[in-house]
């Protein structure tokens, strides 16, 4: 069985902190099933 595993990073950009940054965040896939969604603790 062949596993498909995707990585999609993107900007949160409805939420503003007070230093005008964005946080990045991080969404997982594995067979098309997503796994878990959560920030990277980035900023931008």
């Amino acid at each position: 069985m062949k596993t498909i595993f995707r990585a999609v990073f993107y900007l949160r950009s409805n939420y503003v902190n007070k230093e005008g940054k964005t946080p990045v965040m991080l969404r997982i896939y594995l067979n098309n099933e997503r796994l878990s969604i959560g920030s990277t603790g980035i900023a931008v």
